[in-house]
């Protein structure tokens, strides 16, 4: 038998024996009611610290007016084979880019969001991203939880003609009705 079982066995013995003869560690009412009483009040001051803040409640707005630009004139979801307007924001000449595959779009929305110009042209070498001047038209070819496939139809600028036909993945926000 090793060292670990005699110990073991020591322990175990000495507990059994303390519980058999009354030695054993046990609560009084009077104990037991203290100790309900600090649970009681540490979750009360738990509440009033930080966990029972409730938000304040979002103040009533007036109704935007609708949107005239048809762009922003959106009354259903699109869905695929629909055409559309590959749009980031209003500016016509902001350049979007476009990932070849959904895993290549979690490397360029990094880049994006880090500024990283020369992360950006690596994607764009290893054929994992490209560009294309805001507005371009669309169609929708696929769909995946917050990202649309599409395929360039027609370009806004001369430099885009060569980008008509490929396809890339975008965030669903920019793709907008026509």
């Amino acid at each position: 038998m090793g060292w670990y079982q005699k110990l073991n066995d020591r322990f175990v013995k000495n507990q059994v024996g303390e519980l058999q003869n009354g030695q054993g560690k046990h609560l009084t009412s009077k104990q037991m009611l203290y100790t309900v009483v600090g649970a009681l009040l540490l979750f009360i001051i738990f509440l009033i610290i930080g966990g029972g803040e409730t938000p304040p409640a979002p103040k009533q707005q007036a109704p935007l007016p609708t949107p005239t630009a048809p762009e922003q004139q959106q009354k259903s979801p699109l869905n695929i084979g629909d055409a559309a307007v590959l749009r980031m924001n209003n500016d016509p000449t902001a350049i979007v880019f476009l990932a070849t595959t959904p895993e290549a779009n979690k490397e360029l929305i990094k880049v994006i969001q880090a500024n990283d110009a020369v992360g950006l042209l690596e994607l764009g070498a290893q054929g994992k991203a490209f560009g294309i001047t805001n507005g371009a038209k669309i169609k929708i070819i696929d769909r995946s939880l917050g990202l649309r496939k599409v395929r360039i139809v027609e370009g806004i600028k001369s430099v885009d003609q060569d980008k008509v036909g490929q396809s890339g993945w975008v965030p669903y926000e920019w793709v907008v009705a026509q």
